[in-house]
């Protein structure tokens, strides 16, 4: 963009995730100054409900003179969280995976011990997914590991390197897809 004859200027805003209040007031402003008819957020997923936010904040000050093109913070959320994009779905009527939010690896690994087998008796994989933004996003890593003991050793050791206690986590049913699942059992 910065060589293209349809981008008049460009401004550097402060951080919505570290400082929510001065990232709307900048947004704002600008609206204000250049008379911006449309706010159209290309944001990052990590500060999309700040953009949700800010979008509402920034129709209310031009007193609807600056529309924007984004859902309202409540629809956000529920598309952005994990656990609240499940709840909706299910709300609606459709199926979805078996699963629950977890805030331990002993909540984790005590799921798992309960719906270990599907009602034909088969062994069920599952997943697990921080609800924050993480680098582990397209891990399709398969719980419990196939052979682990009763008492789940290995798949715990593996949640306890991988799972940090500042965030829940989803652990929900694998559906097989064209995607393939990493598969670690032969570590066992």
């Amino acid at each position: 963009m910065k060589y293209s004859s349809a981008v008049d200027s460009f401004h550097i805003l402060p951080s919505p995730v570290a400082n929510f209040s001065a990232y709307s007031r900048a947004l704002i402003s600008l609206a204000i100054e250049h008379h911006v008819d449309l706010f159209l957020p290309v944001c990052g997923a990590g500060s999309t409900v700040e953009d949700a936010k800010a979008a509402e904040e920034m129709s209310a000050k031009t007193g609807g003179k600056c529309r924007t093109f984004i859902q309202d913070p409540e629809t956000v959320l529920d598309l952005h969280d994990k656990d609240r994009f499940q709840q909706l779905v299910e709300e609606l009527g459709f199926a979805v995976p078996k699963g629950k939010l977890v805030h331990s690896v002993d909540e984790a690994i005590n799921f798992l011990k309960e719906v270990r087998l599907d009602a034909e008796g088969k062994e069920v994989g599952y997943i697990i997914k921080c609800t924050e933004l993480d680098e582990n996003r397209g891990d399709l890593t398969l719980f419990p590991f196939k052979g682990d003991n009763k008492e789940m050793t290995q798949t715990r050791r593996h949640f306890e390197l991988k799972m940090s206690t500042k965030y829940p986590y989803v652990i929900q049913e694998f559906i097989p897809g064209q995607g393939k699942p990493f598969s670690p059992w032969t570590l066992v």
